[in-house]
């Protein structure tokens, strides 16, 4: 495995952690928001085209209310008889109706009976009168059908500009309204609400017939070879797209009006549609830029320090281990840093003690040796055999003297080893819970995010859309501050669960397993596991509540990373709990195909596990055998039944640790 060292480890992982989310928000927006935003715009130009073809609708319901109003005058009124009363009445329906430019009254036969006629084209009058309609397509349709008809377009007679007429029966005769369609173009000009948006009326030909700025009435221009215009009038459905009008790319929505069998274009060109937007993502993009820049900056500088004061302890130790003369350790504005700084000092300076001490010892037995072969040499003649026992009774003794003195200080070593693994077991089951509590949270969290997220869009929607009101942010306040509440009693929930009580009490099993439930509720659901809880209600447990919840929620880990890893179909996870004689029994089970025959003695080992170490520690099963045993006076096994695994936890009652109600 290659080493790197501490400096490049915390760039690489700072920049990683910045420029990732970055990535995958640049993704997304790309991913989701550009066709949310085509979406958003291709329905507003669809809703403005309806709202168009409607409002043009209207304004051509009004003369052929007029003519139709005329035509339902008793036929006595528009007999040839009454040919001055029906000519009073025509001229008076084309003075009032601006948008009228002449109207026929058309015998059975045919023939023209009277016409009326603005007061600036009297002089038409007479040559129209007698005028032969058989022949005329209108005439025909409306007398076959008896009910209203409408014209195509034409250029009129009467005034010289574009026109479409209505016929309406009015018995054996039909009466023709000719409508000047110049009208319409000055209407669309009134309801434009931008220049660079442009409004068409076009007929069933494709033909323009009315456009805002009036350039284009009246001159017969044909957008039959539009895609989209032919597209629409193919199908007869409404279409919405991207085409190309005179050189220019454009973004419409072709709307039809039902009743005349026309079309209402709206048009804008697709770099101003597009404008706002395009500037709105490079401000975000920017602005994300800037964030993570500056983020960057400041992980570099805490790493750099970090790494400052690391590389100083750690230049230290190379020189006490070298034994050089020890000289004050750096301190650290870190507290766990300037502890550790404190620690190895402690220890280097003991260090030294014993090994003063040490050569003071081998100082003093050299010179007790010394003496002891100067005696023997003096005794050596005297009695040799005595000599040899005393010498080896002497090489017993201190061999003897040599164990006692060590065994004490070895006693005191492994001592030591035993309460620094102890505490190391402890360090490591407290970072392993909350890294699976951080990881809760945000299974906790990630809902009520997105419908923040979605509140907050949403009133830009309604402020378009000029819905936005007191009573809307209202709402939106209320919604908003809900969801904010929820997560903040989220927070609650998990810091009440890492909480402890110095003195034991009495909780209800229940409440404590429910709450462990509760933690991981959403980390399941995430990964489609079901929960299934049964619990007896009757028994209260004397203790510490947080450490069965530990307990019950290392359990519910372990088997849902089983279900995951193992990809079970329909995982299910169940707890149940009864009252068995003087005990109080709580199973959980998975359905995750139980644990290996060869392991299952192991698993409640410290440090034993089967997933990878940067995956697990091994320590969530032996801190919950430790629970159990040491604080509840409790037992723990495992057993496999046909579908997985069951943990059974097994705690006395009638003691100190348990009382069970009736």
């Amino acid at each position: 495995m290659p080493v790197k060292t501490l400096r490049k480890i915390l760039f690489a992982n700072a920049s990683l952690a910045i420029f990732l989310p970055l990535a995958l928000v640049l993704l997304f927006g790309w991913l989701w928001l550009v066709p949310m935003i085509n979406r958003g715009l291709s329905d507003q130009q669809h809703q403005l085209a309806q709202a168009i073809a409607g409002q043009v609708e209207s304004f051509l319901a009004v003369p052929e209310s007029h003519v139709s109003t005329i035509a339902s005058l008793h036929p006595n009124h528009l007999s040839p008889e009454n040919s001055k009363h029906v000519q009073h009445v025509i001229d008076a329906a084309v003075k009032v109706v601006p948008h009228l430019r002449s109207m026929y009254l058309v015998s059975a036969v045919g023939q023209v009976e009277a016409v009326g006629v603005s007061d600036d084209q009297q002089h038409v009058r007479q040559d129209l009168l007698g005028l032969d309609m058989t022949s005329n397509d209108l005439y025909r349709r409306a007398r076959a059908a008896r009910s209203p008809q409408w014209s195509e377009t034409f250029l009129s007679v009467v005034g010289s500009g574009l026109s479409v007429a209505v016929a309406v029966p009015s018995g054996p005769r039909v009466l023709i309204g000719e409508i000047n369609l110049a009208v319409l173009s000055t209407f669309l000009q009134k309801i434009s609400v931008s220049k660079e948006r442009q409004l068409y009326v076009i007929d069933r030909r494709g033909q323009i017939i009315a456009d805002q700025s009036g350039r284009y009435t009246a001159q017969q221009i044909n957008l039959s070879n539009n895609a989209l215009i032919q597209s629409s009038i193919e199908h007869g459905a409404d279409q919405s797209g991207t085409f190309e009008l005179n050189g220019t790319v454009m973004v419409g929505s072709v709307q039809k009006i039902e009743a005349m069998g026309w079309w209402v274009l709206v048009a804008e060109p697709r770099a101003t549609a597009y404008h706002q937007v395009w500037v709105a993502i490079g401000i975000s993009v920017a602005g994300l830029l800037a964030t993570a820049l500056t983020v960057l900056t400041v992980a570099i500088l805490f790493s750099h320090r970090l790494a400052t004061q690391i590389e100083a302890l750690e230049v230290h130790s190379r020189r006490v281990a070298d034994d050089e003369a020890s000289t004050c350790w750096p301190g650290s504005d870190i507290a766990e840093l300037d502890s550790l700084a404190a620690s190895l000092e402690k220890m280097a300076q003991t260090l030294h003690e014993r090994a003063q001490v040490l050569e003071h010892e081998v100082a003093e037995r050299q010179k007790a040796e010394e003496e002891i072969h100067l005696n023997a040499a003096l005794l050596m003649e005297e009695v040799s055999v005595r000599q040899r026992t005393e010498e080896a009774l002497r090489v017993q003794q201190l061999q003897l003297e040599a164990l006692n003195s060590s065994l004490e200080e070895r006693v005191q070593e492994e001592l030591g080893r035993n309460r620094e693994k102890d505490a190391l077991m402890i360090q490591q089951s407290r970072l392993a819970a909350m890294g699976e509590m951080l990881s809760n949270i945000a299974h906790q969290w990630r809902q009520p995010l997105n419908e923040l997220g979605i509140t907050i869009q949403m009133i830009r929607y309604d402020y378009d859309d000029g819905l936005l009101d007191r009573r809307k942010i209202d709402t939106f306040i209320e919604s908003c501050m809900t969801t904010i509440q929820y997560m903040s009693n989220t927070i609650n929930d998990f810091r009440d669960f890492f909480k402890q009580d110095r003195v034991p009490r009495l909780f209800d099993l229940e409440t404590s397993v429910q709450s462990a439930v509760g933690l991981v509720r959403a980390s399941l659901q995430h990964a489609g596991i079901s929960m299934v809880v049964e619990l007896d209600r009757r028994c209260m447990v004397m203790g510490h509540s947080n450490e069965l919840s530990q307990a019950v929620l290392n359990i519910i880990n372990n088997a849902r990373d089983a279900l995951v890893e193992r990809q079970v179909a329909d995982p299910t996870i169940r707890i149940a709990s009864r009252i068995d004689g003087n005990y109080v029994r709580i199973t959980i089970s998975d359905n995750a195909g139980g644990v290996a025959p060869e392991i299952i003695d192991k698993i409640f080992d410290p440090y034993f596990t089967t997933r990878h170490k940067a995956q697990g520690t091994g320590l969530g099963l032996y801190m919950t055998r430790m629970i159990l045993e040491s604080k509840l006076g409790g037992q723990i096994m495992v057993v496999n039944t046909s579908e997985g695994a069951q943990f059974q936890i097994v705690i006395p009652c009638g003691q100190e640790t348990v009382v069970c109600e009736p």
